[in-house]
């Protein structure tokens, strides 16, 4: 099974889920593009789950969608695509750029987003993304939420 492995480094731009539901949510007349399922799992180097975190794929096309997964207990995340203020289970076709959003840290220290150097693609197709290896990120000492 092929394996992407990340390294620690800051994002130019993240948006969270959250963030992305809540700048896009005023456009009420947005059409939801097709998508297609698509699922991953995010460990850590010692093989532990990274659960809580959240996947961002950004499509290298922006057509205004944002597609993002959180991760559960497993690590196991299923992306959703959030256009205006719908939101859709899946991915559309294309190849995205990844960004890991690591959980906040035991002691709520804001822990840096991770990007991935290699892309992924999304077909039009059931997708499985290869198993996403991260080292456990250091928080960002002095910053909190």
């Amino acid at each position: 099974m092929k394996r992407f492995v990340f390294k620690n480094g800051m994002a130019s731009i993240a948006i969270s889920p959250l963030f992305a539901m809540i700048s896009f949510g005023c456009n009420q007349t947005s059409e939801m593009p097709p998508t297609y399922p698509a699922s991953g799992k995010v460990v850590y180097q010692d093989g532990k789950p990274m659960s809580g975190g959240v996947v961002q794929f950004q499509a290298e096309k922006d057509d205004g969608t944002t597609t993002v997964g959180e991760t559960d207990d497993r690590g196991h995340f299923a992306l959703r695509t959030l256009k205006g203020n719908r939101n859709k289970e899946g991915a559309q076709e294309g190849i995205y750029r990844v960004t890991i959003l690591p959980p906040q840290s035991d002691d709520h220290q804001i822990v840096p987003p991770i990007e991935m150097k290699e892309t992924i693609a999304i077909a039009a197709k059931e997708n499985v993304i290869p198993i996403l290896t991260v080292d456990r990120p250091e928080p960002s000492r002095g910053t909190s939420p």
